[in-house]
């Protein structure tokens, strides 16, 4: 029997798959647009890694060759096995979380689909072929974004900004940049119908581009069409070389008068012009502010860096306030660049800016004019938005791809290898096939079915009715040894904190607070330094009563990270509701000091002193930016509340009311406060309002009634 075919079928059929994952939504898993992907793309390249081992042994023309590009990603690729070893975190620097499913054993695959591609598909001369593919799966992405533009289907993220199957915009605008250029390349090569179906596609693709309204990928796009009609112009034939001057020529008219255009009411019109002309040096201050953190991140830890998924503590660490209306726990840069710089140091940076400008070098310099200037027009576009976002799996397959390209023009044996005597079949048979099948069942088992099988259980629990089979779940998930042990610590502690106020029995809800605590605490043990861990752990703190504890966690994220803000208005809220005002106060009062610049902190830093009877100073706050002393917010009521200003409670409700008229919460919040300040009247009134207005709230109505009644609300 040659094993020899049957390896090379195996390893075509695992690539010719990979372009129709982006098609894959796992709904039953932990992040669905993410992890099914990943793992789909994880085990196909196992498969076709493995199985190409056997073609190397086999035959000489399978086996590596020398180029820059794969000098470049191999040398990164080991790289970062050692800065990720030294890193902060390394257990998540190599396997990453179910969120991004980045980390190494991503960068690993990568480079792995890279010289799988680069041997196989130059040694079968199918690599165009495999791009045709990669347009056929790219085609279903494209239709279905067409449907959600119609409104046919729902828009996952919400909003109006097309995602199609990847559930992100911005990760299915990147993916468009490779594939617009890369359908232009193609049609070049054709002739007939096909040329103009895929010029058609091209523009269709293009047109779901500007739909993502991702700033970063139309820019670069824009900056990848400005380089593709320049080197037509200048290295084209003379009738494209006229064309595509007139067309260069346009663009910049055309940029020109958008430039000249912002602020119009025209481009406030539409959503993707609106969001375009937004871009402002003000629009990038956030950008900014991000990217000062990740070099100081880089100055602090220049040569190895922090790791994969470092980022998280970098942020932590040098936090700016002026960030507070923010994610309050960035785990990237949003800069390709110093994402890396960030991961492994400034050599990984730099050897990643190395293998970019290998693949375009060797690309600029080969193929048709067409080739070379779509293929360097789309890793120009992605370059530039790359400045401002970060990879995911769809980028790194396409560069790999792209690379395997350039890889396949300027190979060259490696002497050793090449005269390496090739293995008989039946060596192949009795010794190589079974040691590699038991190596690609080992790497496929370990690497993905644990966390798969996690992802899967999270899942399942948080869709449970009740709480019992909920901590069945998270238990049963922990007990699987899957690399997210954070995120499943987390959502553990989650559901812990809401069954606390269920009708679970109250064995079952200590319980599931003991243990949650109990894991938070295991995953801390681990990642000392990560100030998100001791927030998640104030949660079931609190949920048990345990109030020191909850308040030393927090104390303890803050030693990590001193100026964000929302640990301070955590710990204010805990203090204040277990009745600790001047406590809370102080940490309000801190928070608000950071940065001034806040609304809603402003409203923490009255209520704080509204809470220990300073009512003239807390309303002199307010008064100061909001020109009233009732503003619609939980904590402001909850502070006029705890110091008995029952009129002011009253007013802050009214306002709450106003501002939404359909909210019963609200409704009842309002007669809770007439009743309060003794206008039970008005109490009365306004609970039979909701009554009238919102039938089947009888119940709840009469229960207040009753109880305004009895006088026993209080």
């Amino acid at each position: 029997m040659d094993i020899k075919p049957i390896a090379r079928s195996i390893v075509l059929s695992a690539l010719f798959l990979i372009p129709f994952i982006p098609l894959y939504v796992a709904n039953g898993l932990f992040f669905p647009f993410i992890t099914g992907k990943a793992f789909a793309f994880r085990v196909l390249v196992e498969v076709a890694f493995f199985s190409w081992i056997i073609l190397a042994v086999a035959d000489p023309k399978y086996r590596p060759k020398f180029s820059w590009p794969l000098a470049f990603l191999g040398t990164l690729t080991v790289w970062m096995a050692v800065a990720n070893a030294f890193g902060v975190n390394p257990l998540k620097a190599f396997f990453s979380n179910y969120e991004r499913m980045d980390g190494w054993v991503t960068l690993v695959h990568t480079f792995a689909l890279f010289v799988v591609a680069g041997s196989v598909l130059a040694g079968e001369k199918l690599l165009e072929k495999w791009w045709r593919v990669f347009l056929a799966g790219a085609a279903l992405v494209v239709g279905y974004a067409f449907i959600q533009i119609f409104g046919w289907a729902t828009i996952n993220q919400g909003g109006v900004r097309v995602d199609s199957t990847f559930g992100n915009a911005a990760y299915l605008a990147a993916y468009l940049l490779f594939v617009i250029p890369i359908a232009l390349w193609q049609a070049s090569t054709l002739r007939g119908a096909w040329r103009w179906v895929l010029m058609v596609f091209a523009a269709l693709a293009a047109v779901v581009l500007y739909f993502t309204a991702t700033r970063g990928a139309l820019v670069g796009f824009a900056a990848g069409t400005v380089v593709a009609l320049a080197l037509y112009t200048f290295f084209g034939s003379g009738k494209v070389r006229k064309i595509t001057g007139i067309a260069l020529i346009g663009v910049g008219v055309l940029i020109a008068a958008f430039i000249g255009m912002r602020g119009t009411a025209l481009m406030h019109s539409e959503p993707t012009l609106a969001r375009l002309s937004s871009i402002s040096l003000a629009d990038l201050a956030v950008r900014a502010d991000i990217w000062k953190m990740a070099e100081k991140g880089i100055a602090e830890r220049p040569f190895l860096g922090w790791g994969q998924e470092g980022f998280n503590q970098v942020f932590n660490t040098y936090y700016e306030p002026a960030l507070f209306e923010q994610e309050p726990w960035f785990d990237r840069a949003h800069d390709v660049y110093l994402d890396w710089a960030v991961a492994g140091g400034i050599p990984a940076a730099l050897l990643f800016i190395g293998f970019l400008v290998s693949v375009v070098w060797v690309l600029s310099r080969r193929g048709s004019v067409s080739e070379r200037a779509l293929l360097v027009a789309a890793l120009v576009a992605y370059a530039v938005q790359g400045l401002v976002v970060f990879d995911n799996l769809f980028t790194y397959v396409a560069l790999a791809l792209l690379a395997a390209g350039a890889h396949i023009y300027s190979a060259r044996d490696v002497r050793v290898l090449a005269a390496a005597p090739a293995v008989n079949k039946d060596a192949l048979l009795a010794g190589v096939a079974p040691v590699t099948l038991a190596a690609l069942l080992a790497v496929v088992y370990f690497v993905n079915v644990p966390a798969y099988a996690a992802a899967g259980d999270v899942v399942a629990a948080m869709q449970q009715p009740t709480v019992q089979s909920q901590f069945d779940l998270f238990e049963k998930a922990l007990t699987r040894g899957s690399f997210a042990t954070q995120e499943i610590r987390e959502q553990y502690s989650t559901a812990a904190v809401r069954a606390a106020t269920s009708d679970a029995p109250a064995e079952l809800r200590v319980t599931f607070l003991t243990h949650a605590v109990q894991e938070l605490q295991k995953e801390i043990a681990r990642v000392p330094n990560d100030a998100r861990l001791y927030v998640m752990l104030a949660q079931p703190f609190r949920a048990a009563g345990q109030v020191e504890q909850a308040v030393a966690s927090l104390h303890k994220a803050q030693e990590l990270s001193p100026k964000k803000q929302i640990l301070l208005l955590e710990e204010g809220i805990i203090l204040l509701s277990n009745g600790y005002a001047e406590q809370a106060r102080d940490a309000w009062m801190k928070a608000y000091a950071l940065d001034t610049s806040f609304d809603s902190v402003r409203i923490y830093a009255a209520a704080g002193e509204i809470a220990v009877g300073h009512i003239q100073e807390g309303k002199a706050l307010l008064m100061e930016k909001f020109g009233t002393t009732a503003v619609d917010s939980d904590v402001l009521s909850y502070a006029y509340y705890h110091a008995k200003q029952f009129s002011d409670l009253i007013a802050v409700w009214e306002v709450r009311v106003a501002a939404a008229p359909q909210d019963i919460e609200k409704r009842f919040g309002l007669a809770t406060a007439y009743a309060l300040a003794g206008r039970a009247a008005d109490a009365r009134r306004a609970a039979e309002a909701i009554a009238k207005e919102f039938p089947g709230n009888d119940t709840r109505v009469q229960g207040f009634i009753a109880a305004l009644v009895a006088g026993k609300i209080k």
